[in-house]
């Protein structure tokens, strides 16, 4: 849609630099209705990401045939935690841009960086 819609604003830069395509920042960012679709569409995806988490905590915690030990139990509860602390995040930063609500934005992009640090080194 910004190809055909707002190429112009899209393209330009502070520095006058030909873009040939907008970036995808600049496609989704500031335009309408390009930013409904893309909130739509992430809010979707994000669907699929919380029952695959949810699935895979499941399917760790319930096999029964493996007695797991209590610590053990509580990794995998705390890194699953922090997963979904990371996906709400992360839909949050989608949902809020920087230009609407500056302070929950920064607040959000630092709350996802922590808590994917924390998820991948629980981990892995």
């Amino acid at each position: 849609l910004s190809l055909m819609k707002d190429f112009e604003e899209s393209t330009r830069t502070h520095c006058n630099v030909t873009n040939l395509l907008p970036s995808i920042s600049a496609s989704i960012g500031e335009y309408e209705p390009q930013r409904f679709i893309w909130r739509f569409c992430f809010a979707l995806d994000s669907i699929l990401r919380y029952i695959i988490a949810y699935l895979q905590l499941n399917h760790v915690l319930n096999r029964h045939h493996i007695d797991f030990s209590e610590r053990f139990t509580l990794v995998q509860i705390t890194s699953s935690t922090f997963h979904f602390l990371e996906l709400t995040f992360l839909l949050l930063l989608t949902y809020v841009s920087s230009k609407e609500i500056k302070w929950i934005y920064e607040c959000s992009f630092i709350s996802f960086r922590v808590s994917v640090w924390v998820w991948v080194g629980i981990f892995f």
